[in-house]
Order: structure tokens, then C-alpha cells, then sequence
């Protein structure tokens, strides 16, 4: 049916926009969240979705798509490059004078467990 269909497409399409905005965190405020996020659902997704899946010229000429591995994570990383070359460095990394900050990581044994929880399932 085609509401399965629209659930299984959105998603995907969740998971495409949460790899763009792991890209670019820490570098914009929550409204400029809300409008990437409202264009990326309505603009962006569903026309690369097509051109792949839904019978577009991407599809028509061979490509295959295994899981969303271009669909989804490659569309969600080029968004992401994009943002943040628009939206420069994150918050706090330099000074007034340019010179950087050095920004630690926040919470190794949380990065390793989630890590480990991604590479095992």
C-alpha cells in the first residue's frame, strides 16, 4: 500500500537529514534546523529519491542503490558538506583575532559505546 510505502520513504529520509545535521552541528541556530530540515523534506530528498528509485533517469540508465547507501547516506554527507561550507566554522572555534580554540571531545567512553553499538547492533 502506498501509506507503507510513504513510512518506509520517510525513514529514510529521517536518516538522510540526521547525517546532514551531525554534519554541520554546533554551527547555526535552531531555526536555521528547521528550515534546512523543512526544505530537505520536501525539495531535496524526494527528487534524488526518484531520479534512483522511483523510475527517474538515474534509475533508467543502471544505477543501483543497495540500501540506501547512495540515497541516503551519500545525499545526507554532500548536504552536510554543503551547510557547513555556507555556515563556516563552528560556534566558539576561534577568537576575535582568528586565532583557534582548541575544542576537546566531549565524552570518550560515550563515542566508544557508541561505536561499538553502531559496528554490533
Amino acid at each position: 500500500p502506498l501509506s507503507l510505502k510513504f513510512l518506509f520513504q520517510l525513514g529514510f529520509a529521517g536518516v538522510s537529514l540526521a547525517i546532514a545535521w551531525g554534519g554541520f552541528a554546533e554551527r547555526a541556530k535552531l531555526s536555521v534546523y528547521f528550515l534546512f530540515g523543512t526544505i530537505f523534506m520536501i525539495a531535496i530528498y524526494p527528487v534524488i529519491g526518484h531520479w534512483v528509485w522511483g523510475g527517474g533517469w538515474l534509475g533508467e540508465i543502471g544505477m543501483q542503490d543497495f540500501a540506501g547507501s547512495t540515497v541516503v547516506h551519500l545525499q545526507g554527507a554532500i548536504a552536510a558538506l554543503i551547510a557547513t561550507m555556507l555556515l563556516g566554522p563552528r560556534i566558539g572555534k576561534f577568537n576575535k583575532d582568528k586565532t583557534p580554540n582548541v575544542i576537546p571531545g566531549h565524552n570518550q567512553v560515550y563515542t566508544v559505546i557508541g561505536g561499538l553499538i553502531l559496528w554490533i547492533g
